[in-house]
C-alpha cells in the first residue's frame, strides 16, 4: 500500500488515520488502494467510496477495522472503540537515534498505564525490535545503543547473526504470500495461483480451488473464511504451506536468487495480528507469548535447501 496515494479524510493520532477507499458497488467488504483497481473489478463502472482506517506504522488497513464503512462516523465509533479497549495506546516515538532506528516508549504493562519501558523501533521497517530487551530508563537504553555501536565498529557483531527480516515489503516484498506473480503462476494441486495464498486458502476446501486461481492475497483470505473447512485442516496447514512455498520458489529461478540472497537472516514476520503461528506479533497483549514463526522457520529450511 503507497500511504502518498491515499487521501486521508482525518487524523485520528500519530498512528491511525481515516482514509478514502474504494469499493466495487454494494460491496464494502473488499477495499482497493486505488480508483483504477477498484474500477476494473467493478466491471469498469465507476467504483463506490468507502471510510476506511489505516494503520501508518505498518502502511495497511488497521487490525481492528479492515473493513470500508458507509460514513465516516462509524469509522469514528470503530476507532473509538479499540481506543477504550486494554493497551490499545498507539506506540508514542521519542527520539530518533539515526536514520534507522529510534527510541520508543512502550507499556510495560498493559493493565497499568503508569508503568512503561523503553524500547527500539526500527524506522524502515517499522516495527519495535523485540530482539532487543527494554529499559527501565531512557539513559540505560542509551547506553546499550552506543555499546552495540562500538562492538560493531570493533568487529564484534557478525552482520547475518544479528540481522533479521521482519518486516515483508519493500526489497522483501517477494517473501510475502500476497506478492504477485500473474506473469509466472505458482502451478500446483493441479492449478496455476496468481499468489502463494489463494494456493494456500484454496486447500481449505479443495472442491472448491480453482475459485482461488485469479485471488489477490486479501479476496483469498476471505474466501477461505466462508468455504467449508476440511476437517483434517489444523493438522495440514503447516504442510500445505511448505509445498506451497516449495513450488513458488523451485519454479522461478529468480525467486530462488532473492531468498538466496537473505545469506544467514533470521526470517521471522511481524504483525499486529495476534499471529503467533505464523509469525510474531508485536503487541503488548503477546509480549509473554511463544512466537512459533511457523512462515519464517518453512521460508527457511527452503533457503537452506536451495543451497544445496
Amino acid at each position: 500500500m503507497a500511504m502518498d496515494n491515499l487521501t486521508i479524510v482525518k487524523e485520528l493520532d500519530s498512528r491511525y488515520a481515516v482514509v478514502l477507499g474504494f469499493c466495487t458497488k454494494g460491496d464494502l467488504d473488499t477495499v482497493y488502494d486505488n480508483e483504477a483497481e477498484a474500477r476494473e473489478a467493478n466491471g469498469g463502472n465507476a467504483p463506490s467510496v468507502g471510510f476506511v482506517i489505516v494503520d501508518r506504522t505498518i502502511s495497511a488497513w488497521a487490525d481492528f477495522a479492515e473493513l470500508a464503512f458507509s460514513c465516516i462516523e462509524d469509522a469514528l465509533r470503530c476507532y473509538q472503540e479499540h481506543m477504550a479497549s486494554p493497551g490499545a495506546k498507539p506506540d508514542l516515538l521519542c527520539m530518533p537515534l539515526d536514520d534507522e532506528l529510534a527510541l520508543t516508549l512502550i507499556e510495560r504493562d498493559p493493565s497499568n498505564s503508569t508503568m512503561y519501558a523503553f524500547g527500539f523501533y526500527d524506522l524502515k521497517a517499522q516495527q519495535p525490535l523485540t530482539s532487543i530487551p527494554n529499559f527501565s530508563t531512557c539513559n540505560e537504553a542509551l547506553s546499550y545503543y552506543e555499546q552495540a555501536l562500538k562492538d560493531w565498529e570493533d568487529g564484534e557483531v557478525e552482520d547475518d547473526e544479528e540481522f533479521a527480516i521482519t518486516d515483508f515489503s519493500g526489497d522483501y516484498a517477494f517473501l510475502n504470500n500476497g506478492f504477485d506473480q500473474d506473469d509466472n503462476p505458482i502451478h500446483i494441486f493441479g492449478w496455476d495461483f496468481r499468489t502463494a495464498e489463494g494456493a494456500f486458502q484454496s486447500q481449505k476446501c479443495p472442491e472448491q480451488a480453482a475459485s482461488f486461481m485469479n485471488c489477490t492475497s486479501r479476496e483469498a483470505k476471505r474466501m477461505g473464511a466462508k468455504v467449508p473447512l476440511r476437517k483434517d485442516w489444523d493438522s495440514v496447514r503447516d504442510i500445505v504451506m511448505y509445498e506451497v512455498l516449495q513450488a513458488k520458489f523451485a519454479q522461478s529461478a529468480d525467486l530462488a536468487q532473492m531468498l538466496l540472497g537473505t545469506g544467514g537472516a533470521k526470517i521471522e514476520p511481524h504483525n499486529t495480528r495476534h499471529d503467533n503461528h505464523w509469525g510474531s506479533c508485536q503487541c503488548a497483549e503477546c509480549a509473554e507469548k511463544e512466537k512459533e514463526n511457523r512462515l519464517g522457520a518453512i521460508l527457511m529450511r527452503i533457503r537452506e535447501t536451495l543451497k544445496q
